[in-house]
């Protein structure tokens, strides 16, 4: 599952509906919608430090108005997905909603559509169907009267992703996801006529039963990607290194540890003389981001600091009051201005002004292959960021979907709405880095080459070797 439908362990003691009550149809009543959005502006007006970068705040403040003068209510579906659409709108990918109790009510009462799918740039694929009975590589054309191009439109709209990214959601509501979007956000039945187009080009058009939860769960992905043993894996084909980091979690891989495998691979690399280097983030969700800049150390043109201050809108957030995260004070240097009042947060002197400098022992001088995607999150997108200001990697693949710039993390408080019960990750703090530039918010690394996930087949990771073998042959 993607990181917004994580199962948070929350418990609100004060509500108007008790939390295993609430249904899709349930009507909130206007005094405790107006309740709930109060606090939602709250929290996200005092907390995200982008939230006016990527909206306009007279465009936030009118959709906020709207909905709290229904004078009667809303069903608390429709609320869900006014306020996942609020929440996603604002461009920071670490705020989220957190939990609901849709999860429980659909996963125990409703079944969902029994396919995965593979999302390209504009168009749906089917990747796998229950008792593969539509075949794989068929175009979806239509669900119960909409079009696939209205549903992606709607779904990708209500994923939250940094800034104006467009890979996050396109890779984060296909394969066993798909279904979990499809039953939250645009449909609650639980027969499904599906339009599609065959392989050959041939329509057609079939009618799905849904299935439980429990065998959505079991949908496989489409990849053929053979991916190394988690958290991360390095091996050396045809003189060809591939390093493979699935994680650069710091509760996973301590820091010795990490320096230690990377002093192994880059010794391997060195001792073998080895030119061409494939870095793999492509389903590196994100960690500790010093674990990626130390990464950089090793074919890095020059000394680089990386993070030069972390941003915080305040210290004194009167939205904590409904948070279950306890109240912390970050800020130690005066009030600045930046589109918004923001503070200089004191942080782990692991982070900020740190300066890294390229490795003595085993640095390595030839060509860094990157291979990115939609689900290179956080410190992932970071590591690509930092080498492309101070490295000259080739990346390939799709958009990361982090910023160039970044995007906030780190510090975070879960904001509960008292009547909805829906839970919300706030994202607090902005690390700035050294190459930041306020007119480049909100867009990805662009990748040398743009390669999309294709079913059946790892096709960046094809088209890598294929560029490796052609500058072998050309030597």
């Amino acid at each position: 599952m993607t990181t917004q439908n994580l199962i948070a362990a929350v418990v609100c003691s004060f509500s108007f509906i008790g939390f295993a009550q609430l249904s899709p149809s349930d009507q909130l009543s206007e005094k405790q919608i107006k309740e709930d959005m109060t606090i939602l502006y709250q929290s996200i007006s005092e907390g995200v430090i982008e939230v006016y970068w990527y909206r306009d705040q007279s465009e936030f403040r009118a959709k906020y108005d709207s909905i709290c003068g229904l004078k009667n209510g809303m069903r608390f579906i429709d609320f869900y997905r006014e306020v996942t659409g609020i929440v996603s709108s604002m461009g920071c990918l670490h705020s989220y909603i957190q939990e609901s109790p849709l999860d429980d009510y659909f996963f125990n009462n409703h079944k969902f559509i029994p396919i995965g799918v593979n999302n390209t740039e504009s168009e749906t694929f089917i990747s796998y169907s229950d008792q593969n009975r539509i075949p794989v590589g068929s175009k979806i054309l239509e669900i119960n009267g909409q079009s696939i191009d209205q549903i992606r439109t709607q779904m990708f709209k209500l994923y939250g992703t940094d800034g104006y990214v467009t890979s996050v959601p396109k890779y984060g509501t296909q394969n066993d996801d798909f279904a979990y979007f499809y039953k939250h956000y645009i449909d609650t039945s639980e027969s499904f006529q599906i339009i599609f187009e065959s392989p050959n080009g041939i329509q057609d058009e079939i009618t799905l039963e849904g299935i439980a939860w429990e065998l959505i769960e079991e949908i496989p992905g489409f990849e053929t990607v053979q991916y190394t043993e988690y958290p991360y894996g390095f091996n050396i084909e045809n003189k060809i290194a591939i390093l493979n980091i699935e994680s650069s979690s710091r509760s996973e891989c301590n820091d010795k540890k990490w320096a230690k495998f990377l002093s192994d691979c880059f010794g391997k690399i060195d001792d073998q003389k080895i030119d061409h280097l494939i870095i793999d983030v492509r389903r590196n969700s994100g960690g500790w981001m010093p674990h990626m800049f130390h990464l950089v150390e090793y074919f890095a043109n020059g000394n680089f600091t990386p993070i030069t201050e972390a941003w915080q809108k305040s210290d004194k957030y009167e939205f904590m009051k409904f948070s279950e995260t306890p109240k912390q004070d970050f800020i130690k240097k005066n009030n600045r201005d930046l589109d918004s009042l923001i503070g200089a947060a004191e942080y782990d002197n692991w982070l900020i002004g740190v300066d890294y400098k390229p490795k003595e022992e085993h640095h390595f001088k030839g060509q860094v292959y990157i291979l990115t995607g939609g689900n290179t999150h956080s410190a992932a997108s970071r590591l690509v960021s930092t080498a492309k200001e101070y490295a000259n990697p080739i990346v390939v693949g799709d958009y990361p979907g982090g910023c160039f710039i970044g995007g906030s993390g780190g510090n975070t408080a879960t904001v509960v709405l008292p009547n909805s019960k829906i839970s919300i990750n706030i994202a607090l703090t902005f690390f700035k880095p050294s190459w930041f530039d306020i007119n480049k918010k909100g867009i990805a690394v662009e990748p040398d080459h743009f390669i999309e996930q294709e079913i059946g087949k790892d096709a960046a990771m094809e088209f890598t070797m294929n560029q490796i073998k052609t500058v072998h042959k050309n030597k």
